[in-house]
């Protein structure tokens, strides 16, 4: 093969090159086999693969406003007006969270006697020092008494049509189970009793 004929071998795999680029059709290799690794063949439709995109970045600015809750300075000035059971069981409570113990506490007492009080002393006190604390409520009412308060079916993905063998969609990897396991404190306000 000669010079000249090299030359104009390679002179038309780049006009080649040229029309393939301006196809609209033409996809790279290595752009297909990006696009199949995200969307796999599993029987998952492309909805429910953009639904679960959807509810983890709802979880990803749900973790950012809970972090972005502002303290307010009532809520601290809250535990030095404390009762003497408030008090008691604000100290119990504090003591197992800054030893990094586990512990599930039932705060019990009719209509009246302030137990919104001490839970809002316990929020203040955990999130001014830094840490992640979650307010929920069954109630949607009680959730608008707790700085930062969700209900308990948003917060932990609770389906409200209990049927049998339906549990909470919450995956150990996904940014809501972390934010579960990072959290210091977490508050169940009119949990149900059933």
């Amino acid at each position: 093969m000669d010079f000249q004929q090299q030359e104009s071998q390679q002179s038309s795999s780049v006009s080649a090159m040229a029309k393939i680029d301006n196809d609209p059709n033409f996809v790279y290799v290595r752009e297909y086999y990006a696009y199949k690794f995200q969307i796999r063949d599993d029987n998952e439709s492309f909805l429910l693969h953009f639904a679960r995109l959807i509810q983890q970045f709802i979880v990803d600015m749900e973790l950012l406003a809970e972090r972005s809750i502002t303290v307010h300075e009532e809520d601290l000035n809250a535990i030095s007006l404390l009762n003497e059971k408030q008090r008691h069981a604000f100290e119990i409570i504090s003591h197992r969270i800054y030893e990094n113990k586990s512990g599930a506490f039932f705060v019990d007492g009719p209509g009246g006697t302030e137990k919104s009080f001490l839970y809002r002393a316990l929020l203040a006190d955990v999130r001014s020092k830094g840490y992640l604390a979650l307010a929920t409520a069954t109630l949607g009412i009680a959730t608008s008494i707790l700085p930062g308060g969700r209900t308990a079916y948003s917060r932990f993905k609770i389906p409200i049509d209990l049927l049998e063998g339906r549990a909470c969609r919450v995956s150990k990897q996904s940014n809501l189970a972390a934010m579960i396991r990072e959290s210091k404190l977490t508050i169940w306000d009119e949990a149900p009793m059933s």
